[in-house]
């Protein structure tokens, strides 16, 4: 089963690899999708005993740190 969660310009695709969330992340990341980056990061299964998730950012074009 693959979550999608999607923004202007950012979409996160995660499933699971051998017990271990995989989140992959494409687009643009900056302070103005914080919200979808840290849904998708933190409504993972909090049941796995230790949680694990591995981003694969190979897809972003973009990330900026700077708050408003």
């Amino acid at each position: 089963m693959t979550d999608n969660w999607k923004a202007d310009r950012l979409s996160i695709d995660r499933h699971m690899v051998d017990g271990v969330h995989v989140a992959s992340v494409r687009g643009e990341i900056d302070y103005d999708v914080q919200g979808v980056f840290s849904g998708a990061l933190l409504s993972a299964d909090s049941t796995m005993s230790p949680l694990r998730i591995v981003l694969d950012l190979s897809g972003v074009t973009f990330m900026g740190v700077s708050p408003r």
